[in-house]
């Protein structure tokens, strides 16, 4: 009896782990939905009872079905590791999911979830409790090249403020398509990702500038023609002044993520006073410009 006692309780648990379902990291605090399924697909919800269609679009559209309640439910294909943006779609308007937060992204603010990876995967971005940690500061200035007033966010490594006399280099980090000055930081974990490749001593203390690479002249159409006027003109000067760089372009370099790679390459070959070094992550080279 005590054996199969102990099969039906050891069968139960196996049944209850594989049916287990985990809310995405990105979900407000206490929302059950989306969820994360054994199999990394994933569920969604929406509530909507006046609705006669609803659709969620995360990557994939997916057609949603509605219960006697009005709540609107779908579950995906499984889905890579990783960041997604997503937004449901009502009456051909897109709506974002007041059960996650919010990114932009697209080109837009959206939600986001999140298919964990295996602990291990997701080391080299998961913050320690023994990893000193760096400092992420909103710069607000004026672009005379933009017209306007913009942000930027500047990253310091551990140690930054209490070592006044250490002198950094700089790394210029540009976004993707679509993104802006925060991707870097709350979409890619750039900051946590600098604090521990520092403490493994994988990676320099270095200054990290990220810029919103959208930068045109007044009036322009061109989304982009102002940017390296600005980088290199007020930027770079700007962040010379208020922070303890090196300051020459043997200690500079740029880098960036898909449109902001070619940004990088940009930079890189046609301000060879300003940086030594670049990198782009699945970027692009736009030939004939």
């Amino acid at each position: 009896m005590k054996k199969t006692i102990c099969s039906i309780l050891a069968v139960t648990c196996v049944c209850a782990s594989a049916f287990a379902q985990t809310p995405s990291p990105l979900n407000l605090d206490g929302k059950s939905y989306p969820c994360i399924n054994p199999d990394k697909s994933v569920t969604f919800k929406f509530t909507a009872p006046d609705a006669s269609s609803v659709t969620v679009d995360c990557g994939k559209s997916y057609q949603m079905v509605k219960d006697a309640n009005g709540v609107w439910t779908a579950t995906t294909d499984p889905m890579i590791e990783g960041f997604h943006y997503y937004s449901y779609k009502v009456g051909g308007i897109s709506f974002t999911d007041p059960n996650a937060y919010t990114f932009y992204g697209t080109g837009r603010d959206c939600s986001a979830l999140e298919v964990p990876e295996t602990a291990e995967k997701a080391d080299y971005y998961t913050p320690k409790k023994d990893v000193p940690q760096g400092a992420v500061r909103s710069l607000r200035f004026y672009s005379k090249a933009c017209g306007e007033y913009r942000r930027m966010y500047v990253y310091t490594p551990a140690g930054y403020d209490e070592n006044q006399k250490q002198r950094y280099p700089v790394l210029y980090l540009q976004h993707g398509g679509g993104e802006d000055e925060r991707g870097w930081i709350y979409q890619g974990h750039a900051d946590v990702i600098l604090d521990n490749l520092i403490a493994e001593g994988k990676a320099e203390p270095m200054i990290v500038v990220m810029n919103n690479g959208y930068a045109k002249h007044p009036g322009s159409t061109d989304s982009f023609d102002a940017f390296e006027e600005m980088i290199t003109e007020e930027v770079i000067p700007l962040v010379d002044k208020r922070f303890r760089t090196i300051a020459d372009c043997d200690h500079r370099a740029v880098a960036g993520l898909s449109w902001g790679a070619k940004q990088a390459y940009d930079l890189a070959l046609g301000y060879p006073q300003y940086f030594s070094y670049v990198s782009g992550f699945s970027g692009i080279i736009v030939i004939g410009e």
